[in-house]
């Protein structure tokens, strides 16, 4: 199940004169990531939809992404990121004063995040509806699935399943996250992982499960098999 899309943000300090992420060349950026290699992908991603590489910036090695928000915080760098609308990024804020930048979403910066690391795609988010976000703002964004091991029993996933699809109007009060998290975006074709039989077999009986979708199944399990 393709489930509610989990956005990360670039993030510079409020004075500073970076405004989008073709400045970030030749400053200071938080990066390698080791105990969280998720965020390596990221940053990853923010320098391809500017066709920049690792060679463009001055990395600043941390292990984690709180770390690296500490560094921006300390001074010891120029840029980092956090998940739109986190904790940390609040308490960063309020101490220091942050904001937001915008990745490349022009077209040509959205084809080459889309292919730097496949999944991930640009997402704007208004000015005031999170934290640090002083203006309409561009972040990177990428899918939480729901995701099992291929040896799982049909019957253990449809059930899974069919409780979430039957009852997913009672997500959203219990995580902001959940808004998201619904029927429509269950099933898409941008999936970077095959679909679960189990899972085929109950969206084919709710009527989402479309040709196109099957084409798009075949493809992930020839890379996937």
């Amino acid at each position: 199940m393709r489930g509610a899309p989990l956005m990360v943000g670039a993030l510079v300090r409020k004075d500073s004169p970076i405004k989008t992420i073709h400045d970030i060349r030749g400053k200071r950026v938080t990066g390698e990531y080791p105990a969280q290699i998720s965020n390596w992908y990221n940053l990853f991603g923010f320098l391809a939809s500017a066709g920049m590489t690792w060679d463009d910036i001055k990395v600043v090695p941390v292990p984690a992404v709180n770390e690296g928000v500490d560094a921006l915080v300390q001074g010891r760098a120029d840029v980092s990121l956090h998940a739109v609308n986190s904790a940390k990024i609040r308490e960063a804020d309020a101490a220091v004063g942050i904001r937001h930048i915008s990745i490349d979403c022009s077209p040509k910066g959205e084809q080459r995040l889309r292919t730097a690391v496949p999944g991930y795609y640009p997402r704007w988010v208004k000015a005031g509806s999170a934290a640090a976000m002083v203006e309409d703002t561009c972040v990177n964004a990428y899918d939480i699935y729901l995701v099992t091991h291929k040896g799982a029993t049909e019957q253990v996933i449809t059930t899974i399943l069919k409780s979430i699809w039957d009852n997913v109007d009672k997500l959203p009060p219990l995580h902001p996250t959940f808004k998201e998290w619904t029927r429509e975006r269950a099933v898409d074709p941008d999936a970077t992982i095959p679909y679960h039989p189990g899972a085929v077999r109950l969206y084919m009986e709710r009527g989402v499960w479309s040709a196109k979708m099957a084409e798009a199944q075949r493809k992930l399990l020839a890379l996937n098999p």
